[in-house]
């Protein structure tokens, strides 16, 4: 789907899913590459394996079995699960991430001036200069994890 559209919903067995500019998606796919490059509003994504991209959103959603997870620029909640796979979120707004792989690493961003700190093994507090605070939960097995700023 190429240009500015509103809501969009897409359901498919396989392939590879592209959306250029969108108000929302929800895609549902069994086997795809998902890549979508902005919403201002939700993008929710399930697939069972395949990369799933997201350059800017307001919040996300996403969850696969088998694949990376790569949130460039969150504006609003984000929430990112998969088995097998790594997961790259990158915030712009005071929101909380949780995050989950059995096998891969987090990975998250925060903007530069955004004090990050250890909470316990799995979670950061993000401090924010207006004085917003976000919670970065993370959870791995087989991995690490990372909360920086840029």
């Amino acid at each position: 789907v190429e240009g500015r559209v509103g809501q969009i919903a897409v359901v498919t067995e396989s392939g590879r899913i592209s959306v250029t500019d969108a108000i929302s998606v929800d895609i549902r796919t069994n086997t795809a590459r998902v890549e979508v490059g902005r919403t201002s509003d939700e993008c929710c994504v399930r697939t069972s394996s395949g990369r799933v991209e997201i350059g800017t959103c307001g919040s996300a959603d996403v969850t696969t079995k088998s694949g990376r997870i790569v949130v460039e620029a969150a504006n609003g909640p984000v929430r990112a699960h998969c088995v097998s796979g790594r997961v790259e979120v990158g915030l712009m707004a005071p929101e909380d991430v949780d995050a989950e792989t059995v096998s891969g690493r987090i990975t998250v961003t925060v903007p530069h001036g955004v004090a990050v700190s250890t909470t316990d093994d799995h979670s950061r507090l993000t401090a924010w200069p207006d004085g917003a605070e976000s919670t970065v939960s993370a959870r791995t097995v087989s991995g690490r994890v990372d909360v920086s700023s840029r």
